[in-house]
């Protein structure tokens, strides 16, 4: 306790096809906050394989900016149940080398746009 009921997902964009997973709450702060962090992690190495995937994967991202700030605002968890554990919060999303992944596919577009505008 606090918890908030939210839901966190991810999308992984596979050439041909795409994948969604969700992990429904209630979470307390410190488990939610784990969560967004893995799943948007995995979100911005995974998600953008596909053409369909860019937009899929920037949907999934902002939703969960959103689900996080939520989470954080709650105050810090009372004490642990016996036989349950918290889950570490791990580092953040800017200290992960997977979440920079994204810059690949990133750096794909901008080449590919401007080499569309300046060859017109």
């Amino acid at each position: 306790m606090p918890a908030a009921v939210v839901s966190v997902s991810a999308h992984q964009g596979l050439l041909l096809a795409m994948r969604f997973h969700k992990v429904p709450g209630p979470f307390c702060r410190s488990c939610g906050i784990a969560i967004v962090r893995d799943l948007s992690t995995k979100t911005m190495w995974q998600g953008w394989w596909s053409p369909f995937s860019l937009i899929f994967s920037l949907i999934t991202l902002l939703t969960n900016f959103r689900t996080g700030r939520k989470l954080a605002a709650l105050a810090p968890p009372g004490p642990t149940a016996p036989g349950y554990a918290r889950l570490p919060e791990g580092a953040p999303i800017h200290r992960r080398p997977l979440a920079y992944v994204a810059i690949v596919p990133f750096i794909w577009a901008i080449w590919f746009i401007v080499g569309v505008t300046t060859h017109l």
